[in-house]
C-alpha cells in the first residue's frame, strides 16, 4: 500500500513539476525593451517637466514610439516603468496604487493602451519596506502584489531591495515574491535584482543556480550611469567575476549587466557602438533607457541595428567570454548558430590615441570550426569575405570604440 502510494506521489510530481521563473516559458532569448529609470530617473514634478516626469503622457508617447515598425521588426517589446510610478500610500484594500496626479486613468488603462500597440508593459516594485525612491514597499504583501500584477495584466516585474537592510533577507524573500508570481497563473517576465543586492549589501557570492532556477534575468553588478568609467567599470566586471554565473546565464534565465544608454548624453558614438557590441557579445536584455521621441540618427542606427541584435538574439543564448588581450585591445568571443560559427568583438579601451591597427589569425582565437568563413563587421554592413582558419583577419578600432563581427561557417 505505502509503496504504491509513493509510486503514485512521484508520478504526479514528475507530470506536475514545481513551477519556477525559468518554466513560465518567457526570456527564451535576452527581452528586449525600454526602461525609464537612468534617463528619467525620479522626476516627478510634472509642472517643470511636463514631458519628462514619470507619467502616463511620458510612457504613452514612448510606447507610441516603440510601436512603429523600425522597433517593432527587430524585436522591441517590453516597456518598464522604475521606480516613482507609486502613491505615497497604499489605498483602502492595502493594494499598491499609482500616484493619481501623473497616472489619473489608472494602471490597468495605461496597460490596455501600452497593449492596443502590440506592446508589453512592466512595473517595478521593492521587496523592502520602501522602494528606492521611497514609495511603499512590498514587504508582508508580496502575494496581494502579485495579485494586482495580474489584476492589472501586467507583464513584467522589476524587483528591487533598497527597503532591506539584511542581504540575508533577499535570499528568501526573491524565492518568495516568485512563488508568489507563479500563484497568480499570468506568465510575468522576472526581473530580479538579487545578486547586485546581496553584494552590494556585503552578502558576497548568491547561489546562482538557485538565481537563475528564480528569475528570467537577474543583475549582477552596479547601476549603469551615462558615463565612460561606468561602462569601463561593467566591462571589468564581467571580465573578473563572471566565472560563477557564465554557465546560469542562458535561455530563459539571464545575466543582466543594466541598461542601455545609447541616445543618452554621456557616451560618444564609439562609446555607444561599444556598448551595443558587449552586450550582444554577453547576450544580455537589451533594455535601453533614453528619449526615444528625440533620439539622435547616429544613435537610433546602432540601436536598431540588426545584425549586432541577431548576435544578441542568438538562440544559443551563450555568455560571451573574452580570449585575448593585446595591449588596450581586448577581443572577445561567442559561439552562434548556424553550428561552427562566432560572433566576435573587438574592443579599443584607450582614450588619448588614434585608432589602433588588428592582425588576428582566426585559429589563434580558436575559430577553426568549419573549413571556410564568410565575415562581416556589424556596424558598418562591410563584408570582409571569405576566411579559412589560418587567414588573417586585418581591421582598425576606433578609440574608446569597437568592431562587432558575424562569422558564419559556410562549409
Amino acid at each position: 500500500m505505502m509503496a504504491a502510494l509513493l509510486l503514485a506521489v512521484l508520478l504526479f510530481n514528475c507530470a506536475h513539476p514545481p513551477v519556477k521563473g525559468l518554466d513560465n516559458g518567457l526570456a527564451r532569448t535576452p527581452p528586449i525593451g525600454w526602461m525609464s529609470g537612468e534617463r528619467f530617473g525620479c522626476q516627478v514634478d510634472c509642472i517643470t517637466y511636463p514631458d519628462d516626469c514619470i507619467s502616463e503622457r511620458l510612457i504613452r508617447s514612448t510606447a507610441d514610439v516603440l510601436s512603429l515598425k523600425s522597433f517593432r521588426s527587430v524585436g522591441f517589446q517590453y516597456i518598464v516603468i522604475d521606480d516613482c510610478w507609486m502613491d505615497a500610500k497604499r489605498d483602502s484594500n492595502n493594494r499598491l496604487q499609482a500616484d493619481v496626479k501623473r497616472f489619473p486613468s489608472g494602471i490597468d488603462s495605461l496597460v490596455s493602451y501600452v497593449h492596443s500597440k502590440n506592446l508589453k508593459i512592466g512595473l517595478y516594485i521593492d521587496l523592502g519596506n520602501v522602494t528606492c525612491g521611497g514609495y511603499p514597499g512590498s514587504a508582508g504583501n508580496f502575494r496581494l502584489d502579485a495579485q494586482t500584477l495580474s489584476g492589472w495584466q501586467v507583464d513584467m516585474v522589476k524587483v528591487g531591495a533598497c527597503g532591506i537592510a539584511d542581504y540575508r533577507v533577499c535570499n528568501s524573500a526573491y524565492p518568495e515574491f516568485g512563488n508568489a508570481l507563479n500563484s497568480t497563473g499570468r506568465p510575468i517576465l522576472y526581473l530580479c535584482e538579487w545578486p547586485y543586492s546581496v553584494s552590494s549589501k556585503g552578502g558576497g557570492q548568491v547561489d546562482f543556480a538557485q538565481v537563475s532556477a528564480t528569475c528570467n534575468q537577474f543583475r549582477v553588478f552596479d547601476d549603469m550611469t551615462d558615463s565612460w568609467e561606468s561602462l569601463m567599470a561593467t566591462l571589468n566586471f564581467y571580465v573578473r567575476l563572471s566565472y560563477p554565473f557564465k554557465n546560469y546565464s542562458r535561455p530563459g534565465s539571464f545575466s543582466d549587466p543594466d541598461q542601455l544608454l545609447i541616445g543618452d548624453f554621456g557616451l560618444s558614438v564609439e562609446q555607444q557602438k561599444f556598448q551595443m557590441a558587449l552586450w550582444s557579445i554577453l547576450s544580455a536584455p537589451l533594455f535601453v533607457s533614453s528619449d526615444l521621441r528625440i533620439i539622435r540618427t547616429e544613435s537610433k542606427k546602432i540601436l536598431l541595428n540588426r545584425r549586432a541584435i541577431a548576435i544578441n538574439q542568438d538562440s544559443l543564448g551563450n555568455l560571451g567570454q573574452e580570449i585575448l588581450v593585446i595591449g588596450q585591445v581586448h577581443i572577445w568571443r561567442k559561439a552562434i548558430l548556424p553550428a561552427g560559427s562566432f560572433a566576435l568583438a573587438i574592443f579599443y579601451l584607450d582614450i588619448f590615441a588614434g585608432p589602433s591597427k588588428v592582425s588576428v589569425k582566426l585559429v589563434d582565437i580558436a575559430i577553426r570550426s568549419a573549413a571556410v568563413f564568410n565575415i562581416t563587421e556589424c556596424f558598418s554592413g562591410v563584408n570582409y569575405g571569405l576566411y579559412k582558419p589560418w587567414h588573417t583577419l586585418d581591421c582598425e578600432v576606433n578609440p574608446t570604440g569597437a568592431l562587432l563581427f558575424e562569422i558564419i561557417a559556410v562549409s
